[in-house]
């Protein structure tokens, strides 16, 4: 075996193992008990709440970890080996060697054909599961409507980033790692400007938020040194019973996002702590800071790419004539698609800090840790989250702190100091 594809293997063998512990380590026990003095579970949710909060989670966890196992078998199964090649020489003869449509056909084979593969998953993980707990308020065609629109939209990105890197590549071959990385950032940001004025619109109607709430949200963000120009109502209960608000885009596209849901289900003081929780990651800069993060893993991962193409040996396996080869999509798609899952962790990390510091934000400009315990509870029930999760879970795959600990945020703030 030659020394080129005894690397790729083991990658491809280091990868399915991780994945195929996710499931092993979510069916072990939860988090520890918890220490003297701190917030346990037992003291703000049922039995019963906690066992629905098992079951719906475990479904969940098994169903998703499947999936990503299953996503990624099949990424390694079109990218590494006799298939790659075969895929590769179809598409170059479909498309009659003309390297952008060779590229934009493998692209699609790419993000199509793993998403076929685990649509059963997905539709039992998203629309059965769901149901099963009363919180999807979709059709099944509405369901399978959304999905074949993220994968019309996954097409999409594939295609563009493969045309601008192959381009560049093909453009500049002695000098294109560097112009490649900086390219791939522009896109990074693009995509971050672009995501509330393309994305979002086609799962959701935005209008603007009523006057007496706008005015009350006003008025938060000025006590807390922040100006606030669009705070719209996504009309989430269409497809879901679930509560949540979230802020997005950059510049002139930067807004405030509220689940009509939220706006239903919840009293005027717990909306203000979730929007003052909302006006933190616009203070902080969070946006901006995921778009930096988001740019240096495109930047990691043109170097890898890098890497990866100059060594002819892989060149040869993968059936390419050099690194402008876009035959060389498939391997690449699952390098790449191994290293995301690899450096989850890291990401879900950096998420997870922003959001206890704006939880942190939102007591302190509300000065109501007791409405922020009360909003955490609220939520959680109504979202059916995990209320113990594993440990290795959390670090793995938690953007958000667990709820206990964002309990105990809220009750920290409101200890006397010593």
């Amino acid at each position: 075996m030659s020394a080129p594809r005894s690397r790729i293997r083991l990658v491809f063998v280091a990868a399915t193992l991780l994945t195929a512990g996710f499931a092993v380590a979510a069916s072990a026990s939860g988090a520890s008990s918890a220490q003297a003095g701190e917030p346990r579970v037992s003291d703000y949710f049922t039995p019963d709440e906690i066992a629905r909060s098992r079951a719906y989670t475990g479904a969940r966890y098994l169903l998703g970890f499947t999936s990503l196992g299953l996503g990624l078998a099949v990424a390694a199964v079109i990218g590494l080996g006799p298939a790659a090649r075969a895929i590769g020489g179809w598409a170059e003869r479909a498309t009659g060697g003309r390297w952008p449509l060779t590229a934009l056909l493998l692209a699609a084979v790419a993000a199509l054909v793993p998403a076929l593969a685990t649509l059963p998953l997905a539709v039992a993980r998203g629309f059965w599961n769901e149901r099963r707990f009363g919180l999807s308020t979709q059709s099944p065609a509405g369901f399978l409507s959304d999905l074949g629109k993220g994968a019309m939209v996954q097409i999409v990105v594939a295609a563009v980033v493969a045309l601008a890197f192959f381009f560049v590549v093909r453009r500049l071959p002695g000098a294109w790692p560097p112009i490649a990385a900086g390219v791939m950032v522009g896109l990074t940001v693009l995509m971050v400007v672009a995501y509330p004025l393309i994305y979002e619109p086609l799962f959701n109607k935005f209008t603007p938020v009523d006057a007496a709430t706008r005015n009350r949200i006003v008025a938060l963000a000025r006590d807390a040194g922040v100006t606030v120009d669009r705070v719209l109502v996504a009309d989430a209960s269409r497809r879901t019973t679930k509560q949540n608000a979230y802020v997005s885009g950059l510049g002139a596209t930067k807004r405030v996002v509220l689940y009509d849901t939220l706006l239903q289900k919840s009293s005027e003081d717990e909306v203000d702590l979730v929007v003052a929780h909302e006006l933190g990651h616009v203070v902080h800069r969070d946006v901006l800071k995921g778009t930096v993060l988001g740019s240096a893993g495109a930047i990691a991962a043109v170097a890898l790419v890098w890497l990866i193409v100059s060594r002819p040996g892989v060149l040869r396996f993968a059936g390419a004539s050099g690194p402008g080869d876009p035959r060389l999509i498939p391997l690449l798609s699952f390098v790449l698609a191994a290293a995301t899952i690899l450096t989850l962790p890291v990401v879900n990390g950096f998420s997870r800090s922003i959001e206890a510091a704006a939880d942190r934000f939102a007591v302190r400009v509300t000065g109501d840790p007791q409405t922020a315990v009360r909003v955490e509870v609220n939520l959680a029930r109504d979202n059916v989250a995990d209320l113990q999760p594993n440990a290795f879970v959390r670090w793995m795959f938690f953007s958000h702190p667990p709820v206990m600990e964002r309990i105990e945020i809220a009750l920290e703030s409101e200890a006397p100091s010593r």
